[in-house]
């Protein structure tokens, strides 16, 4: 994963494969493309996320590393819901996050 943007799992020209577009492992069930996160109050701004794109097809095993601050939970409670990005798409299984509901 990446805070600076530029380095995701996509294909050679540099785009995030489509939901459920194939490449050889299985349609992708985790998308997230110019992913943005920020923090706190006008003028005091923390970016934990800067244009993260993300792709994860099924089948896949992926592990989040790096230091304290990087934006390893970030990503995770985006992903699951439990925040909302600033700016940027997550999907889980072709389905925008922030289109679901709470059933």
């Amino acid at each position: 994963m990446s805070s600076s943007g530029g380095s995701f799992a996509g294909d050679a020209a540099g785009r995030a494969p489509a939901p459920g577009e194939r490449d050889g492992h299985g349609g992708v069930m985790v998308r997230c493309e110019g992913l943005v996160q920020v923090y706190g109050d006008p003028g005091e701004e923390i970016t934990a996320l800067r244009g993260v794109d993300l792709a994860v097809a099924e089948g896949d095993t992926v592990a989040l590393l790096g230091p304290s601050g990087a934006g390893k939970s970030t990503l995770l409670w985006l992903l699951a819901g439990l925040l909302r990005p600033t700016a940027g798409v997550v999907e889980v299984c072709g389905r925008r996050v922030g289109d679901l509901t709470g059933r």
